[in-house]
This record gives C-alpha cells, sequence and structure tokens, in this order.
C-alpha cells in the first residue's frame, strides 16, 4: 500500500495530527473537513482516493480507508480496514468492513467482521466480552461450535446482511449470507443464509433478488447473471441441507 501511485503524504489540511506525520498516506483527492484528528501514534494510516470526512471526526491507525468512502462523525480506534464506497459513522475497533456496506448512523462495531453490501442501522451495536470473561464461541451451521480462545470477539456478518436498528447483538454472533434481521432486542447464536426478520423464516428466492437489485441500483451496480447463479446454488445448497 505504501507504493501506491494513488497515495500521497504530501496532502495538506487543517485538521490534527497525533503521532507522527510521515505515517499518514491520504490521496490529493480526499475532502477533509475542519476538526478532523489523524492518529497515527499505534500504527498508519491510508485514506484512498474520494474519500470524504466530515467534521470532528476521529480516526486511528492502524487503518485503511477505500475509495468513494464517506466518514460522518466518526470515531475510528484502530484495527480497522473499510473498504469502498462504504457510508460509515459511529464507533469501530478492530473491524473488517467490505465494499458498499452502510453503517451512516450512530451505533458501535467492535472485533467483528463485516461483508460487502450490508446495511447496519442505527444504535445497533456488537458486544465483544462475555460477563464473565470466557472465551467467546461461534455457532456455526449443523450446530458446529468453534471456540475462538479470545476473551473479545464480537460479530460475524455475512455479504448481503441487513440488520434493523437499535439492537444489541452478543459476542460470538454469526449472522450468514442474505439475511434481513430485525428481532429486538438482541440477536445471539448462528442465523441461517436467507434469514427473513427473525429465526426460523426465510427469503424466497425472488423475493431476495428484487430486494437486492433496488439497493444495489441505488449505487448504480446491477446484478450481474454470475452473481444470481452463485447466489441460487446458495440457497439450493441451504435448503438440501434444511430438508
Amino acid at each position: 500500500i505504501k507504493k501506491s501511485n494513488s497515495l500521497s503524504k504530501s496532502y495538506n489540511f487543517s485538521g490534527e495530527i497525533i503521532g507522527a506525520s510521515e505515517d499518514l498516506y491520504i490521496n490529493n483527492s480526499v475532502k477533509i473537513a475542519t476538526g478532523v484528528i489523524f492518529d497515527t501514534s499505534e500504527g498508519p494510516i491510508f485514506i484512498d482516493k474520494n474519500v470524504k470526512i466530515s467534521p470532528f471526526s476521529y480516526l486511528k491507525g492502524p487503518l485503511f480507508v477505500g475509495e468513494n468512502t464517506s466518514i460522518k462523525d466518526a470515531r475510528i480506534y484502530g484495527g480497522v480496514i473499510i473498504g469502498k464506497n462504504c457510508k460509515i459513522a459511529g464507533e469501530l475497533e478492530n473491524v473488517i468492513i467490505g465494499d458498499f456496506t452502510n453503517k451512516s448512523h450512530e451505533s458501535a462495531l467492535i472485533h467483528s467482521y463485516v461483508g460487502d453490501w450490508c446495511n447496519i442501522a442505527g444504535y445497533t451495536k456488537t458486544a465483544d466480552l462475555n460477563v464473565d470473561y470466557s472465551t467467546i464461541k461461534v455457532k456455526l451451521f449443523d450446530n458446529i461450535i468453534i471456540d475462538t480462545k479470545k476473551q473479545k470477539f464480537g460479530a460475524i456478518i455475512n455479504d448481503f446482511v441487513r440488520i434493523g436498528g437499535g439492537v444489541l447483538i452478543y459476542p460470538g454472533t454469526f449472522i450468514d449470507f442474505g439475511s434481513t434481521v430485525i428481532e429486538l432486542p438482541k440477536l445471539s447464536g448462528y442465523y441461517n443464509p436467507f434469514t427473513r426478520f427473525e429465526r426460523g423464516k426465510f427469503y424466497e428466492i425472488d423475493v431476495f433478488f428484487n430486494e437486492v437489485e433496488i439497493f444495489m441500483k441505488r449505487r448504480e451496480v446491477f446484478p450481474s447473471s454470475n452473481f444470481r447463479s452463485r447466489c441460487v446454488d446458495i440457497f439450493n445448497e441451504f435448503s438440501l441441507k434444511s430438508v
């Protein structure tokens, strides 16, 4: 990344840098508002082209922000990778976020993985620590349980997942591909692919495609035939296992 021609160390802005300025790499097309703080004291920061950062955001490295992403009133505390074309607000720490994912309102993602084309509504948070400090266990399909051997572990949120507002996501929760989950007040355990609204209810594949087309077209992206074919494969595989 340091050798990328799209990143520059000569970018001038009116914000504050905590740590070494030579560890801050910003493309010259980036727009940074007044009051933004960059903190490289614990790792470098890379901001790719056409990123927009709103006032009063705090960004701490190690951090990578992909192209065309918007950062709005965010507190980013390091260990974070954000893909391209995302809309990000609120709190992030030790998180990987894929492309075209929205977390554009106040919420918190900690020690978690979020895939592509996800939407996490406002005031939804991932918890990352059991109250008894026991290691976090993640449940998979077929009741497989994996002990992460970690005391801190948030959630795994697969591609094309949408989560409603005001939800607490318990440590070790796994929400699989293509699910829309709005259960209140908490999510825990494993959610099968194509879950619709709550555990045990599922999308019809045509309904899923209709919804996907709507929110992809908002970004001027259109589902390919290969994408549709892969979704059908996942849907059919899951359906066979569920019989």
